[in-house]
């Protein structure tokens, strides 16, 4: 039921996505569109009811996002295509051995964010931004060692989710530096799906990423 869920959020998402990019004012005209390079490091956890007590763990985030102006001061339509390792770490049980896991999972992400600008008259310009959030898991794995031990080993987890559904939101500050602009921002991203094919305990990515890039 889990997979049948999940598979169901493509057309979804997509339909979303061409709701919004025909109905807001200003997008049957012809605008500027902005690149947006960024790399990052990604905080991240899984939250839920689960007997394993998980905490943070970080990992790398980047990609690309392409800004349209919609016609109306500060406004933009942003979508993203950013590669990132969500995941967590865990302390659980493993045969009633006392276990210390690491969840690497990882993800192709298609955000799109709508943006709005503050205009300040000067080089600094802050923004904020929200939008849905449609990741696709190119690999999960889970490396795991007794508590206090030194060898590890390494696992497929094969119960991630192929999709995993959420929601961005966040804000950051472009600097003018020449013609382009320096971004730094920091993101929320809270998952809305099932990160796992098991419905118990439904386990959702959570954390926030920081950013920096260019904007051209």
């Amino acid at each position: 039921m889990a997979s049948n869920y999940s598979g169901r959020l493509l057309p979804i998402f997509l339909g979303f996505c061409l709701a919004l990019s025909i109905s807001l004012p200003g997008t049957g005209r012809a605008r500027q569109f902005h690149p947006d390079f960024k790399i990052g490091l990604a905080a991240t956890t899984l939250r839920g009811s689960s007997d394993s007590d998980f905490s943070t763990k970080t990992g790398f985030a980047g990609g690309l996002g392409l800004g349209f102006d919609l016609g109306l001061t500060g406004w933009a339509f942003q979508p993203e295509v950013l590669y990132i390792v969500k995941g967590a770490s865990a302390r659980t049980t493993l045969d009633d051995i006392p276990i210390e896991a690491t969840f690497d999972l990882t993800y192709l992400e298609v955000p799109v964010l709508l943006l709005y600008r503050f205009d300040t008259g000067g080089k600094v310009h802050p923004k904020l931004f929200a939008g849905p959030s449609l990741a696709f898991k190119l690999d999960a794995i889970v490396r795991f060692k007794a508590v206090g031990g030194s060898i590890e080993q390494e696992e497929t987890d094969t119960t991630v989710e192929d999709f995993d559904f959420g929601v961005v939101f966040g804000g950051g500050v472009e600097v003018d530096i020449g013609s382009q602009r320096l971004n730094i921002g920091l993101r929320g991203m809270l998952g809305l799906s099932n990160a796992r094919t098991r419905a118990d305990p439904a386990l959702h990515n959570t954390g926030f990423v920081l950013f920096t890039g260019v904007v051209f």
